[in-house]
């Protein structure tokens, strides 16, 4: 899985500017148990565009993403992990979706939401663009 060193490090609450420069990142996380494969570094003096590819085990599905990866990275620097700023969105429509719970222990609580009139053909925005561009998805 590839990911941007700065895109990782936004999900992060850092008391100042960001405590170890990309190589360090995929080291402490290497010795974690989430193996970089290989470090293309940008033309950044922190190593702000650097890209970390690293080597996710399919038992590491928590590591399969940039929140699952920051996480670890947040708890290694002993920081707060943070999130998007995503404002609550009332919704808009009373559709329902029935849903059923087969195993209810293993699932105590299902959130959903039905969402329509969604354009398929809209570009996403720039800066998503580019975030993904960087980690090689198109």
């Amino acid at each position: 899985m590839k990911l941007s060193y700065r895109w990782l490090c936004e999900w992060i609450e850092w008391p100042q500017a960001r405590p170890w420069p990309a190589a360090e990142v995929g080291a402490r996380l290497t010795m974690a148990g989430l193996e970089l494969e290989s470090l293309e570094q940008g033309g950044d003096a922190d190593g702000g565009e650097a890209i970390l590819q690293f080597g996710i085990t399919p038992n590491r599905g928590d590591a399969m993403s940039v929140r699952g990866i920051a996480r670890e990275l947040a708890v290694l620097a002993g920081q707060p992990l943070r999130g998007p700023d995503i404002e609550p969105q009332p919704a808009r429509i009373e559709d329902r979706f029935p849903v059923t719970l087969g195993a209810p222990e293993g699932c105590p609580r299902f959130v959903g939401r039905v969402i329509r009139g969604v354009n398929q053909h809209a570009s996403s925005p720039q800066w998503l663009r580019e975030r993904l561009q960087s980690c090689g998805v198109r």
